[in-house]
């Protein structure tokens, strides 16, 4: 596994080490009043609460920041203004133009969770003998904040930009798969919806602890009725570490 390079002391160039797989926008939308939410780990007992930039929530410098603050931005930014459009509006219909924000950030929220701990080569290119020009760390850093990929010294190129550039193929053809799929909001009044860890059986994403959009795909919900708490039970059972909520006494 490739480890966690940490920027330069002081960060000069402002790059973002804390990560979010499900976006910290989303994951306040399930805080309570003191701005938090209930983490349940599937290997320990018992309950923590957690804000929604705690440690659990987040990648370190997994993706570079092109991807950080490029292409992921623009998908987190779309899906929180349809996200408010729907909320403020009480509508509950997700239009075709919604179905491609929502599957965008669906996707991203996957392939983000598959990839944060990938074990990627860092190896040295194979075939480079020499380089005309030997960055230093403060030229990477200032060529990444700048959208720039660079090689190390030592003939080598960070994980962060291989996982970056790999995402970002990973979600176009992706999406190219959901072309024209439609998404459906599902609603729960006495029992609040949870976030798994992970999004890679369900084809679901959450939306507050009220309201979860589902793929028209998922079987078990396109299938027939379903309530609350199986659905609930059925997210819980195909996350990875940890699910989280409001309140997991509601649940």
């Amino acid at each position: 596994m490739s480890t966690f390079e940490k920027p330069q002391p002081g960060n000069p160039h402002q790059l973002t080490v804390k990560q979010h797989c499900f976006p910290k926008c989303c994951i306040a939308r399930f805080s309570d009043s003191n701005g938090t939410v209930e983490v349940k780990c599937k290997s320990s007992e018992g309950t923590f609460r957690a804000k929604p930039d705690a440690p659990i929530f987040c990648a370190k410098r997994a993706w570079d920041q092109r991807a950080e603050s490029g292409y992921m931005l623009t998908i987190e930014n779309d899906y929180r203004g349809y996200a408010d459009q729907l909320l403020s509006s009480g509508d509950t219909t997700v239009s075709a133009e919604g179905a491609k924000i929502v599957s965008a950030m669906y996707c991203l929220w996957s392939l983000r969770e598959s990839l944060r701990d990938a074990d990627i080569d860092e190896g040295p290119i194979p075939g480079i003998v020499d380089v005309s020009v030997k960055l230093s760390k403060d030229d990477i850093e200032h060529l990444e904040k700048n959208n720039i990929s660079s090689i190390r010294p030592d003939f080598t190129i960070p994980a962060r930009q291989i996982v970056g550039g790999l995402l970002q193929t990973k979600l176009n053809r992706s999406l190219r798969q959901f072309k024209g799929t439609k998404w459906h909001l599902m609603t729960s009044s006495s029992v609040d919806f949870i976030v798994p860890d992970s999004s890679l059986k369900r084809m679901i994403l959450p939306l507050t602890p009220s309201l979860c959009f589902y793929h028209e795909h998922e079987p078990t919900i396109n299938g027939g009725a379903i309530d609350t708490l199986l659905f609930n039970r059925l997210s819980i059972a195909g996350c990875l570490e940890y699910y989280f909520g409001r309140n997991l006494t509601r649940i």
